[in-house]
């Protein structure tokens, strides 16, 4: 049978699809950035991948916490507000380390606040006979938003790019497309 949904349903499998790209997108990015924008070694740069991580559980517990047992949806748009200053701020910071590594948490952080609603809407909305195929489907969504995601970045930002030094093509560059 035909996977039927609500038009809310699609919006919310668009959002969490567009919250993993953009995510996927920092990832990639994170250790370019301290690579070519803090000329760091990349041993040294790695800490900047591991507040993605620390940012996402954190995040993950906020919302849990702040949904006080409801399905939250009213934190997707604060964690956009909150994504999109994460990464605008990196296009403006150049030399500390300490704003990268604040401005990484927070887009992590985003991850789980925004992650914890979203699918627990997906699972509690879905109707029981199809819920299976409603979060196959959202998987399949998100994997192809993280796949263009990860062409976007080899597209917009390869390393050999990076040497070129114009604005957009950069790390830098790459964060502010992800925070407009």
């Amino acid at each position: 049978s035909s996977l039927r949904v609500t038009p809310q349903m699609k919006r919310v499998v668009a959002t969490y699809a567009f919250y993993w790209s953009l995510g996927t997108l920092a990832q990639l990015t994170a250790l370019a950035y301290g690579t070519y924008v803090l000329k760091l070694a990349k041993t040294d740069a790695t800490p900047l991948l591991g507040m993605l991580a620390v940012g996402a559980g954190v995040g993950s517990i906020a919302a849990g916490v702040w949904s006080a047992g409801i399905i939250e949806l009213g934190l997707v748009p604060v964690g956009g507000l909150i994504f999109s200053l994460s990464s605008t701020a990196l296009f403006f910071t150049t030399k500390s380390y300490s704003s990268p590594m604040t401005a990484l948490f927070g887009i992590g952080f985003v991850g789980g606040l925004v992650n914890v609603p979203l699918y627990s809407y997906l699972q509690y909305r879905s109707p029981p006979e199809k819920r299976g195929s409603v979060l196959a489907a959202n998987n399949l969504v998100v994997f192809i938003g993280m796949l263009l995601a990860t062409a976007a970045y080899y597209l917009l930002a390869a390393p050999d790019v990076f040497e070129t030094r114009r604005p957009l093509t950069s790390p830098r560059g790459v964060f502010l497309f992800i925070g407009l």
